[in-house]
């Protein structure tokens, strides 16, 4: 079985990128969803400590945004960064919707094992609130058709699967 890394190594030789902006794509493919590093973390881990705008230009070229996602790289001070996929504003969102904080003045952090409890928390509640609004519709669909199946008007009969057809 060929690991997530050799199956992106071997998709981005399809494309004329430089074996240091390679590097960087594998990096950063590993940073884990609603984790951020830093420009900084990331040319540290290439090994090559001072490369860090470098490390900027290679995300620009990130050829495969959805696989590689290079909008959880961010500077070092915390501010966004710049990113090619969208602008500022999308990157944004996307950090809002993997659960990263902002921490006011578009300074960004990872969250605390206790934030991201309770995001998956707001999450799960999200959904049950989804779920019983559903059932609540369901319950009033069903309701009305057996009215109208229980009344003896000519007028209308309940067809199949529940819809209510005119006669």
């Amino acid at each position: 079985m060929v690991s997530k890394t050799r199956r992106i190594e071997k998709e981005l030789k399809r494309y004329k990128l430089t074996d240091f902006e390679v590097k960087v794509l594998l990096e950063v493919s590993k940073i884990p969803r609603g984790k951020v590093l830093t420009y900084k973390q990331i040319a540290e881990r290439i090994g090559k400590p001072n490369a860090y705008r470098a490390v900027g230009n290679a995300l620009a070229k990130n050829p495969m945004p959805i696989i590689i996602p290079c909008h959880r790289v961010i500077k070092s001070n915390g501010e966004i960064g710049n990113y090619s996929f969208g602008g500022k504003k999308n990157k944004i969102s996307l950090l809002k919707r993997e659960g990263i904080s902002n921490e006011g003045k578009n300074k960004y952090r990872n969250k605390s094992k206790q934030e991201s409890a309770k995001v998956q928390w707001y999450n799960l509640f999200h959904i049950r609130q989804q779920f019983i609004v559903y059932a609540y519709v369901l319950g009033f669909f069903h309701t009305l058709a057996t009215t109208f199946s229980e009344s003896k008007s000519p007028h209308y009969r309940i067809g199949r699967r529940h819809n209510i057809v005119s006669i």
